[in-house]
């Protein structure tokens, strides 16, 4: 049933629309088993009401082809029209973020190359696998240090997109053993985020607190943006300033980190990553 999400279905399950040998079968988890004869007759799905939302939107570009929007943290959007989507697949599109890791990568610079792909445990997260793998899809991420904060507890990355698959800099940062700040579904928890930037120092510590309360969402900004026009073939570049909420955090890091430790091991300014 291809026309059907798999909530619907387990929806359909679990309010006994599916029957197995003649019998309601309410559980998601039953195993279908040889020579079972399963009946699903789905219920035609509620109408859709959407309803017009005052949202306010930050709105950098607009013409007669596209919209370019500075969305706030929070704010759920849909897949880009095909001719953009296909300068995603091409590589045509530059994409930077910013980022606060908890720990500091040892090398300044770098790239992670994995699949991404579905978490085999919780459906609602994303997961790395390996590079070439038959489990996801490929997933290239390029980063570099701009910054060191609370001495080696956490740094401020610069994250280059190749690839966009969903979550991808979250996962990465995880499977690189640098968790986002603030990023729970992905190792960057307050727990995690007190062990591993405060390290038993108070001032540390109440930083890290501090920070986390001017944030309350993942510490990752997007930076800049860059694509051809898909009418003009112009290119476009767009950017974007740290929010407030990004910037108070960084300001808690930084009033705990040694002036001359922030910008040991930062990666040179003309790196190609």
């Amino acid at each position: 049933m291809p026309q059907a999400s798999r909530a619907r279905l387990q929806a359909a399950i679990r309010e006994g629309y599916v029957r197995v040998n003649g019998k309601p079968q309410p559980k998601t988890s039953y195993a279908v088993r040889a020579g079972d004869s399963v009946l699903c007759v789905l219920p035609p799905p509620a109408p859709l009401e959407a309803a017009p939302e005052a949202i306010p939107l930050d709105v950098v570009y607009e013409d007669a082809h596209l919209l370019v929007v500075n969305k706030q943290a929070g704010l759920v959007t849909d897949a880009a029209h095909a001719h953009l989507a296909d300068q995603f697949k091409a590589h045509t599109v530059e994409r930077t973020y910013q980022a606060i890791v908890l720990g500091r990568p040892q090398r300044a610079q770098g790239r992670v190359e994995t699949n991404v792909g579905r978490d085999l445990h919780d459906r609602k997260k994303m997961a790395a696998f390996a590079y070439m793998s038959n489990r996801g899809r490929h997933a290239s991420s390029g980063y570099e240090v701009l910054e060191g904060l609370a001495d080696g507890g956490a740094a401020l990355l610069r994250w280059r997109l190749r690839t966009g698959r969903t979550h991808q800099i979250r996962v990465h940062a995880r499977h690189a053993g640098h968790p986002l700040l603030g990023d729970a579904p992905y190792g960057g928890a307050a727990g995690s985020a007190v062990t591993v930037i405060a390290r038993g120092n108070s001032e540390r510590q109440a930083a890290v607190s501090r920070a986390l309360a001017a944030l309350q969402r993942p510490a990752l900004h997007a930076q800049t943006l860059g694509f051809d026009h898909p009418a003009t073939g112009e290119r476009l570049q767009f950017t974007s300033l740290l929010p407030a909420d990004f910037e108070a955090a960084l300001v808690e890091l930084r009033a705990v980190t040694t002036p001359d430790l922030a910008l040991a091991g930062r990666a040179p300014p003309a790196s190609q990553w």
